[in-house]
C-alpha cells in the first residue's frame, strides 16, 4: 500500500524523483508513506516500489481523505489523486485534479493515446 499525504489545497502534478542522496520512502506497518512537500516534488532514494502493483490511498495534510482514482480517468468532476506514470529519468508522477485534468496530463506526457476532452 502507498499512502500519499498532500498539502492542504494542493492541485496539480506531483513528482516523486529518484535521487541517490535522498532518503528512502518511509514505511510504517508495511505502508509506504509519501509526504508531498508544498513544491509538489518529493525526492527519494528509490522509486522502484511505486512501479510495482500497489493500492493507493491519499489524504490532505489535515487528515481529510482524498479519493484515489482507480483505473483510467472517466468523467468525474471530483478532485482525486491520479497515477500518471513513470518516466525514463527515474521519476513517478501523480496528479491531484479532476478526470479531465488527468486526461490532459496523460496526453501531454505521451503516455496515453486518445483525444483530449473538449
Amino acid at each position: 500500500m502507498i499512502h500519499v499525504i498532500i498539502p492542504d489545497g494542493y492541485r496539480g502534478m506531483i513528482e516523486v524523483e529518484r535521487r541517490s542522496d535522498a532518503p528512502p520512502i518511509p514505511s510504517r506497518d508495511d505502508i509506504l508513506e509519501l509526504h508531498i512537500p508544498p513544491s509538489g516534488v518529493l525526492q527519494v532514494s528509490d522509486v522502484g516500489p511505486l512501479a510495482q502493483w500497489h493500492r493507493t490511498q491519499a489524504q490532505w495534510a489535515d487528515g481529510t481523505a482524498l479519493p484515489a482514482a482507480e483505473g483510467p480517468p472517466g468523467s468525474s468532476t471530483l478532485v482525486r489523486l491520479h497515477t500518471i506514470g513513470a518516466d525514463d529519468q527515474g521519476s513517478a508522477w501523480f496528479l491531484v485534479g479532476t478526470d479531465s485534468e488527468a486526461r490532459r496530463a496523460l496526453a501531454a506526457t505521451g503516455w496515453a493515446a486518445g483525444p483530449l476532452p473538449p
